[in-house]
């Protein structure tokens, strides 16, 4: 019966020699300002950073200070990084929202409780940033000018000018109540129309002709065109074979 009595007395002090008491947690707060950058380039936000956390165990306040500041920027520095200075708001928003769903953050003997930042943009920094963002939209609408343009010209050459019956009916078209637009001219315009497609033999064959010219070398262009013009002159084409150029393509071919 002793016996029974002295184990349970060792094990009873067993128990106390194992069992430690519990630490309280330490509380710390810590603010700072920095310059944060934005994509702007060379532009910054002023940030107010505010930090509330508490320590475990024997790690030194000064020694969390910086694991947490360090969590904190990591976070909020990258999301400023990749706002425009001409959304401060929005973007300090949005990175205490994303703080907010992080917390509380645990590492270690450090438990994040609340962080807050505050931006801010001086008054010549926001000024740059409203002037380039005026200058890159007039240069995104001198863009679209000369693109508007270029698509204008190229169907002006492509389309409108690509022979007689395709200028004239665009001019009827922008001056309908001209007194030429009359049933004569679009009688003529017909007929001009069906000279012009291109299933009519004569634009098949002087496409097969230009095509067949360009490509062939210099001399033997000017060679061919030699040919033709004493095949004109031959059967009584003379004056068709005087306008025979003599050179085929660019002159700095």
């Amino acid at each position: 019966m002793s016996g029974m009595i002295g184990r349970r007395q060792r094990r009873s002090a067993q128990g106390d020699v194992i069992k430690e008491p519990a630490l309280t947690p330490r509380k710390w707060w810590y603010e700072f300002q920095d310059l944060w950058p934005s994509r702007d380039s060379e532009l910054h936000f002023r940030a107010y950073v505010r930090i509330e956390w508490e320590v475990l165990g024997e790690f030194a306040g000064t020694d969390s200070r910086v694991a947490v500041s360090m969590w904190v920027q990591l976070i909020a520095e990258k999301m400023a990084g990749e706002a425009t200075i001409l959304r401060r708001e929005a973007t300090e928003n949005a990175i205490n929202h994303e703080l907010a769903i992080r917390l509380p953050h645990e590492d270690g003997p450090v438990r994040v409780l609340r962080a807050s930042v505050t931006l801010d943009v001086e008054e010549g920094v926001l000024e740059q940033a409203e002037r380039r963002l005026a200058m890159r939209r007039q240069m995104e609408l001198d863009n679209l000018t000369r693109q508007q343009s270029s698509a204008q010209v190229a169907f002006m050459r492509e389309e409108i000018l690509r022979d007689p019956v395709n200028a004239r009916l665009h001019w009827l078209l922008r001056n309908p109540t001209s007194e030429i637009a009359d049933e004569g001219t679009w009688l003529e315009l017909v007929g001009q129309a069906s000279m012009w497609s291109n299933d009519s033999r004569w634009v098949h064959v002087a496409h097969l002709v230009e095509k067949f010219l360009s490509g062939l070398s210099v001399e033997n262009r000017r060679d061919l065109l030699g040919v033709l013009k004493k095949v004109f002159a031959g059967y009584g084409g003379e004056d068709l074979a005087a306008e025979i150029p003599d050179e085929w393509g660019r002159k700095d071919e």
